[in-house]
């Protein structure tokens, strides 16, 4: 039987083998370097093919799912993802392991596009926030166990591989249940707002774009350059160090489970506001500390908390908002997601090397203070299209004063 429970089940098993590969990958690159007889250091291509592959099905994901259907582009992600990971497992040159790390990457970026505007469309819109807050639990729980996984298999086996052989398996019976279970949707909650001719002209959608930019670039530069900011402000040794970056993780995916709890009490918008505020709280205490250890460790797991809920937030505010071109608008979301990531922990850790800690501390808090400030152009702004029923949670209708979905 298909219901929304289900197709949420589904979407988050996707997106759970999505951080099953992410977190097995640091593991496996000596192993996967050893069997090419390759240096480590060539391992390192595989990311640039991974966020290609991802980006391409990302820029074209809303434009495949009106052809496709959102349902079926999550089946078929689901299924390029796990070859993919296939492929990774068994690749017996370069060349080969390349492709299959482009071929994770277009299921990954299709699973990104689909799975958000599917359960965002076929939930209640009272239940909307929570719902997808909690299909981005899934990420963090998946990258938390592939280590776990990949050490116990080391332990016992003497390689991290059966990982990847158990994120394959996953892989497979995702496809397999889904195929069965899985809703479809056109577009979230309906038609409205403006359809795919007006959508690229809607000032909003490329302030949530910003956002969405500005979030993945600081998240992932604070998880990929805090151990190394300590290590150049504080006497922490590894251990510790290891530990504020772990706790970090975990306190984004706590902020996720946070945000499905707030969600039936908040609006989208009202969610968001509280999380990117909270976020620019968290990423000043680090600068205004002045190196001191409390402060990083304060300041970098309230980072994590008030971020867990933004990704997912921005999504459901985006289907809310552009409901008659839904697919393209969170295809638009997740692409500058990507390109944030790809273009700001670069320039971070060359702020931290060659100018300063303080330096990139305040890229992040800079970061924080963009994305306060674009929701909150977003929040006064009247949302195009006839407007939804007011009185419930998320809906897009404005209210009087602050602005769309109330404080």
């Amino acid at each position: 039987m298909r219901t929304p429970r289900r197709t949420l089940l589904v979407a988050w098993l996707s997106i759970f083998v999505i951080g099953m590969l992410s977190g097995a990958l640091g593991p496996l690159l000596p192993i996967l370097a050893a069997r090419l007889a390759l240096p480590v250091e060539a391992m390192g291509a595989l990311y640039p093919a991974l966020f290609a592959g991802a980006l391409a099905a990302q820029l074209s994901g809303g434009w495949v799912a009106e052809r496709l259907g959102l349902r079926n582009l999550a089946l078929l992600g689901t299924g390029l993802l796990t070859l993919g990971i296939l492929g990774f497992a068994g690749s017996p040159t370069l060349p080969l392991l390349l492709a299959a790390a482009a071929l994770a990457g277009l299921g990954q970026g299709a699973i990104d596009v689909s799975t958000n505007v599917l359960v965002a469309a076929v939930f209640p819109r009272e239940r909307v926030v929570s719902a997808v807050n909690l299909l981005h639990v899934a990420f963090g729980a998946g990258a938390m166990l592939a280590p776990v996984v990949a050490t116990a298999a080391v332990a016992r086996l003497g390689s991290p591989m059966p990982a990847l052989w158990l994120a394959g398996g996953l892989g497979i019976a995702t496809v397999l249940l889904g195929a069965r279970v899985l809703l479809d949707a056109p577009a979230a909650h309906g038609d409205g707002g403006p359809g795919a001719a007006g959508l690229y002209r809607a000032p909003a959608l490329w302030l949530l774009a910003l956002v969405m930019f500005l979030y993945v670039g600081g998240e992932m530069g604070v998880g990929g350059w805090t151990a190394r900011y300590l290590e150049r402000t504080s006497d922490l040794s590894g251990g510790p160090i290891a530990l504020v970056v772990s706790a970090y993780w975990a306190a984004l995916t706590a902020g996720r489970l946070v945000g499905a709890a707030l969600g039936a009490r908040l609006s989208a918008s009202a969610l968001l506001l509280w999380s990117v505020a909270g976020s620019l709280l968290g990423a000043a205490i680090v600068p205004l500390g002045g190196g001191s250890v409390a402060a990083t460790v304060a300041g970098t797991l309230l980072l994590g908390v008030a971020y867990g809920p933004i990704f997912p937030t921005a999504v459901v505010l985006a289907t809310e908002r552009f409901r008659g071109a839904a697919g393209r608008a969170v295809s638009v979301l997740v692409s500058a997601a990507s390109v944030g990531g790809m273009v700001l922990p670069p320039l971070q850790g060359v702020l931290l090397e060659r100018v300063s800690p303080l330096a990139s501390a305040l890229l992040v808090a800079a970061g924080a203070a963009g994305m306060l400030g674009a929701h909150l152009v977003v929040r006064t702004g009247r949302p195009p299209g006839p407007q939804a029923a007011p009185g419930r949670p998320g809906s897009a209708a404005p209210a009087p004063g602050p602005g769309p979905g109330g404080p």
